[in-house]
């Protein structure tokens, strides 16, 4: 009986995480994308010109 309702529980989270990311990956992938462009535009290599330092 515990392990059949832990069980439910877990599906259920597991569903709410799954339609969580179905509602956000748009936006995660524009902030992802947006990053990505800047971190590989001249402007990042002067930002690490002026502030040295290992990411």
């Amino acid at each position: 009986m515990f392990c059949t309702k832990m069980k439910s529980q877990i599906k259920a989270l597991l569903r709410e995480f799954d339609n969580y990311v179905d509602d956000h990956i748009d936006m995660a992938l524009k902030i992802t994308t947006a990053l990505k462009n800047v971190l590989s535009s001249p402007v990042a290599d002067v930002l690490t010109a002026i502030i040295p330092g290992d990411i």
